[in-house]
């Protein structure tokens, strides 16, 4: 009671709660590149090392925005707000590119952009945020503010996991009930496929009745992976709607406290000359 680990004082801030919300989005939104690496191993079918190799340039992009960062807050703490919009608006471009340009065959050299940008805007966000959250107590909370802000990271990584688990689950299924809807004798795209896919299989030496079975066998393979892709990009865009919202909300928070300046400054100056 006399020294508590966490000091429920701090929750009176409203400034406290802002930084919080923005790491609890911050870390929300920026596990979607876990869909990416689950993309190389499941549709791509790359190895595990191509994986880690890959991997990599977000590290180098993580480490690049942190230095970043760092260094312009030690030069100036006013660069804060301009970090926060550059760094969000680096995932937006991320989850959009990825939207765009999502396909069946990218290559490795494709992904290494996106992935890149992805650690850069990481790197440029969480400094800027923990020291937004650390700055808005007052130095009697103590440590409340680390704790308090690691609570919410492993809140925030948690329900992201489950999350995207959830909504991967739901798209695929909407997705794979709409390709079904469509796989009817009368589809004259679905017969021309499954005649290219037996004629190559002929062609290879299986009987009629096996190309078939393996032709089908096909079909469905592709309808998976469609539905798979297709639910990749729905979660990409709910990624791009969140971080729009978020990106509204920090220019008004930036305005908000560019007017609240100046009233301080215009009140300061009133009593200068009172005086």
């Amino acid at each position: 009671l006399k020294r508590p680990s966490i000091d429920l004082r701090s929750l009176r801030f409203g400034k406290f709660w802002f930084g919080l919300l923005l790491l609890v989005v911050f870390y929300g939104i920026k596990d979607t590149i876990n869909l990416l690496y689950g993309y190389a191993a499941g549709v791509l079918g790359w190895s595990s090392s191509d994986i880690v190799s890959l991997g990599l340039f977000n590290v180098c992009g993580v480490v690049l925005g942190t230095f970043l960062a760092v260094r312009a807050l030690l030069h100036n703490k006013k660069h804060l707000p301009k970090l926060l919009l550059v760094g969000f608006g680096l995932l937006l471009f991320y989850h959009l590119w990825i939207y765009w340009n999502l396909t069946i065959d990218l290559s490795y050299q494709d992904l290494m952009f996106p992935i890149g940008i992805q650690g850069l805007a990481s790197g440029l966000l969480f400094a800027p945020i923990i020291v937004l959250c650390m700055a808005s107590l007052p130095s009697f909370t103590g440590m409340t503010g680390i704790i308090i802000c690691a609570y919410a990271r492993f809140f925030a990584s948690l329900n992201s996991i489950a999350g995207f688990y959830t909504l991967q689950e739901n798209f695929k299924e909407e997705f794979r009930i709409g390709y079904l809807k469509n796989i009817t004798t009368f589809n004259p795209s679905l017969n021309e496929q499954l005649r290219l896919y037996q004629d190559l299989l002929v062609s290879q030496g299986f009987g009629a009745g096996e190309a078939m079975a393996v032709s089908q066998g096909m079909v469905g393979r592709n309808i998976g992976i469609n539905s798979l892709l297709l639910t990749y990009r729905a979660i990409f865009m709910l990624s791009v709607y969140l971080i729009l919202a978020t990106l509204a909300v920090l220019v008004l928070f930036a305005v908000a406290n560019k007017i609240k300046s100046k009233r301080s400054l215009a009140k300061a100056n009133a009593v200068v000359e009172g005086q």
